[in-house]
């Protein structure tokens, strides 16, 4: 299963280096999370909404341990614009 949320908002974005700055202070500070408390995170992304919403995309597929490939396959399959 792979899940998509909605992140906080972030209105407007007006160039592509405002939304390019956005989307990395939404997925990076989950990554520093991860590497501090489990030394590794499993592949994830993040994503704007039309509306300009970031929206955080991961992929689960009940494994403890899958493989990178399967997860980064359910993440491309959650992105946006790919269904």
């Amino acid at each position: 299963m792979a899940t998509a949320s909605n992140g906080p908002g972030v209105g407007e974005l007006n160039t592509p280096k405002a939304e390019c700055e956005a989307l990395m202070n939404a997925a990076l500070p989950l990554a520093k999370q991860m590497l501090q408390s489990h030394e590794e995170f499993l592949s994830y992304g993040a994503a704007l909404g039309r509306d300009g919403e970031v929206i955080g995309i991961a992929g689960y597929d009940g494994r403890e341990q899958p493989p990178s490939k399967d997860v980064i396959r359910l993440v491309f399959r959650e992105w946006p614009g790919e269904r």
